[in-house]
């Protein structure tokens, strides 16, 4: 709905001019002006490109810039993830020029982080999952190259309190994608017929029953696993370590598995 401002003013000041006559010449020409400041709002509101909100569009490629240039240079890595986030938001190509400046201004010494993130915290204040998301995407970035310098660790936590999330959340998520990370680059798994180390893993003998197999897998899942560990406080290097002895217990019982068929 247009607001009536324009036309409030423009009786007014055509009443003082003209009387009455004037009067309703001012509030017809303070129509028009209402009308155009309305549809000067509304495109200032548009979202960027589908429902995306610009909030939101600037400070997230502001950030992915700021973080990759955080370690003092952007590599191609990072550069590809910040192009698949352009993809899956399915940008259309003008959106997609705008992410690319928005991008360049986050790598720009002169980038405002506190703004930023103050106009991204006043915004989602009441929305934890569209902050949770963000710093999931924040910390992809971090690891798109390797695991993160010491510079974006402590840019994550920054980010991380600045948008009101807790030090478990960031936790959470540095183990999830760790251990994301380290799976897409370990070396090649140990062939199906290591069967005595799987065993030994495991700590079942190789007579042991499949309920055997199975109950002492679901317990060592549960001693090893991050997600467990996240909550007792423990250290990212602990956390970082038993991410890794939880795929190696997966492996072990996948490798009995399929040779004993169950």
């Amino acid at each position: 709905m247009p607001s009536p401002w324009g036309k409030v003013i423009g009786g007014m000041f055509g009443f003082l001019v003209g009387r009455y006559l004037g009067m309703l010449s001012g509030v017809a020409v303070g129509h028009v002006l209402d009308l155009t400041l309305d549809q000067h709002r509304v495109r200032l509101r548009k979202p960027v490109s589908g429902d995306i909100d610009p909030v939101y569009f600037d400070v997230a490629y502001g950030l992915l810039g700021y973080l990759a240039k955080a370690d003092g240079r952007v590599s191609r890595a990072e550069i590809q993830f910040a192009e698949s986030v352009m993809a899956q938001m399915r940008l259309d190509s003008r959106a997609r020029s705008e992410a690319i400046e928005r991008f360049a201004v986050g790598k720009s010494a002169d980038f405002d982080i506190q703004s930023a993130l103050s106009a991204f915290a006043s915004r989602y204040r009441q929305e934890l999952d569209v902050a949770r998301t963000l710093l999931e995407m924040l910390v992809q970035m971090a690891y798109a190259d390797g695991p993160p310098s010491s510079r974006q660790s402590s840019l994550l936590r920054h980010i991380q309190r600045a948008i009101h999330l807790s030090d478990f959340e960031l936790k959470r998520l540095e183990a999830l994608v760790g251990a994301r990370y380290e799976k897409r680059n370990r070396p090649a798994s140990r062939p199906v017929g290591d069967l005595v180390s799987a065993y030994e893993l495991l700590g079942v003998s190789p007579g042991a029953s499949e309920s055997e197999v199975k109950r002492s897998y679901r317990r060592m899942i549960s001693q090893h696993h991050p997600d467990k560990l996240i909550s007792k406080g423990f250290s990212e290097e602990r956390l970082k370590k038993a991410a890794e002895k939880t795929r190696e217990i997966r492996h072990a019982y996948e490798t009995i598995r399929l040779r004993r068929g169950f």
